[in-house]
């Protein structure tokens, strides 16, 4: 018998066996310590934009924090968590 939400029932179960084991994506690519570092600058950066300056340097500042977020997310540093601190 037909059901009208098993088209939908398959393409999840489909999804979810194509994706994988969850815990292996989680798994940080980079040391503590390099997680640390890239927070630390991440957070150098803000200091600077909160207390202000040109245009010029404020963008800067902001690019290049983006540049260490985007490596901090590339290397699955969340998986640290509150060890960061």
């Amino acid at each position: 018998m037909f059901n009208r939400y098993r088209p939908a029932m398959v393409w999840v179960a489909l999804t979810l066996a194509t994706v994988g084991p969850r815990s292996a994506a989680q798994e940080p690519d980079a040391s503590l310590e390099t997680c640390r570092q890239l927070q630390l600058q991440i957070e150098r950066l803000d200091a600077r934009r909160k207390g202000g300056g040109s245009v010029r340097k404020m963008d800067q500042w902001k690019r290049q924090r983006q540049v260490y977020k985007d490596q901090f997310d590339d290397l699955k540093c969340r998986h640290w968590g509150n060890r960061l601190r």
